[in-house]
């Protein structure tokens, strides 16, 4: 059973029969309680996000290696503005690598675009690189700390794909090579 708790309602219930449901359920609250009356041992997946993004948009990554890739846009014809945090632990810089790239067309730089931030120490951010357009897939981007923020801003009249890439350290020995 979910129960919002603002309105004290129940917004789901389910019978013991249909326990395997995996269906998503769509609230408009933001404290809900989740009761259950079977003792056996259940899983739950849920996933919290600010209904004016896209799901995928956004988060704090704090894995050696990984990957994101921007919210799947379809349709959607609003503004939304994602944020990434990568944390690694220091003295390691983080290397991007795009595998794709398309933030369709330039003339919408200044709306449609994707923003990474180096984090220092203070908690200060200094902009790295700035990338919009078409051609940046293949481009290799490295940070000056172990903190990166990553912002992707789109517009309603957004015409591209979206983007890809792919992370992991930069260890301090790499940079005599």
């Amino acid at each position: 059973m979910i129960i919002d708790l603002k309105t004290n309602k129940t917004i789901f219930n389910i019978c013991e029969r249909y326990r395997a449901f995996s269906h998503p359920l769509y609230t408009t609250t933001n404290t809900v309680r989740i009761e259950s009356t079977s003792y056996a041992v259940q899983n739950l997946n849920y996933w919290v996000s600010d209904k004016k993004d896209p799901l995928g948009c956004g988060g704090i990554l704090q894995t050696r290696k990984g990957s994101i890739m921007s919210p799947p846009y379809g349709n959607d014809h609003n503004y939304s503005e994602c944020s990434w945090n990568i944390t690694l632990p220091p003295p390691n810089r983080i290397s991007l690598y795009f595998d794709s790239f398309d933030m369709g067309s330039e003339t919408n730089c200044h709306l449609d675009n994707l923003k990474i931030f180096d984090i220092m120490e203070d908690g200060t951010e200094k902009l790295l690189k700035s990338l919009c357009g078409l051609d940046n897939s293949g481009q290799t981007v490295i940070s000056k700390s172990n903190r990166i923020a990553i912002v992707s801003k789109k517009s309603p009249n957004f015409d591209g794909t979206g983007w890809s890439l792919s992370y992991q350290p930069r260890e301090p020995w790499m940079d005599d090579e």
